[in-house]
C-alpha cells in the first residue's frame, strides 16, 4: 500500500511539472546596445515586407501564424549576437515551445523597444509597409495544441533585406 502511495504521488508530482525546476538559458552579450543606429533604421522607408509563416506536422497538415504577432527588429551586431543564442543561427532559425525559458534580464530594454509589431491574420500573412533601407529580422510562432500530446510547434525567425523601395514576399519556415 505505501508503495502504490508513492507511485501515486510521484505521477501527480510529474503531472504538474512542479518536481523539477523550470530551465533557463541565460542570455548574455559583451556588446552595447547602439540606440542611434536601431533608431535609424526603425525610421519609415519605402519598402514593404509581406509573407506567411508556417511548420508542417508529422502527418503533413500546415499551420501558421494565424493570431500571433510577428515582430520585425533591426539587424545590428547586438541583435545578431541575441539571437544567434536564441535561435542558434543568425539567419533562420527555429525554437521549440517546449526549449528552457529565456533569461534575458541582462539585456538592453531597447532589445524591445524598437520594433515594428504586427498580427498574422486568419490565414498566416502579415505585411509591414514603409520599411527603411537595410538587414531585418522577422520573428513569430506558430503554435498549436495536440489533445493527447499537448503544446507543439515553436518560435521561428529569418533575416531579411530591403532595399529601393521594394516590395518582397518571404516565408518563414522550418
Amino acid at each position: 500500500m505505501r508503495k502504490l502511495i508513492l507511485l501515486l504521488a510521484a505521477v501527480a508530482c510529474l503531472g504538474m511539472m512542479g518536481c523539477f525546476p523550470v530551465q533557463q538559458q541565460k542570455i548574455t552579450t559583451t556588446l552595447q546596445f547602439d540606440a542611434s543606429e536601431t533608431q535609424r533604421l526603425m525610421l519609415p522607408g519605402k519598402n514593404t515586407l509581406a509573407g506567411s509563416a508556417m511548420l508542417k506536422t508529422r502527418g503533413g497538415d500546415v499551420k501558421t501564424c494565424a493570431g500571433e504577432y510577428v515582430s520585425l527588429y533591426p539587424y545590428t551586431d547586438y541583435h545578431e549576437s541575441i539571437f544567434t543564442q536564441v535561435y542558434g543561427n543568425p539567419n533562420d532559425g527555429y525554437r521549440n515551445v517546449y526549449a528552457p525559458t529565456m533569461d534575458m534580464s541582462l539585456i538592453s530594454i531597447g532589445f524591445m523597444q524598437y520594433r515594428q509589431r504586427t498580427m498574422c491574420d486568419p490565414q498566416g500573412y502579415f505585411r509591414f509597409e514603409n520599411v527603411s533601407d537595410g538587414d531585418f529580422y522577422l520573428v513569430t510562432r506558430v503554435i498549436w495544441e495536440v489533445p493527447s500530446n499537448g503544446m507543439q510547434g515553436g518560435e521561428l525567425i529569418q533575416k531579411v533585406t530591403l532595399s529601393g523601395g521594394e516590395v518582397k514576399n518571404t516565408v518563414i519556415a522550418h
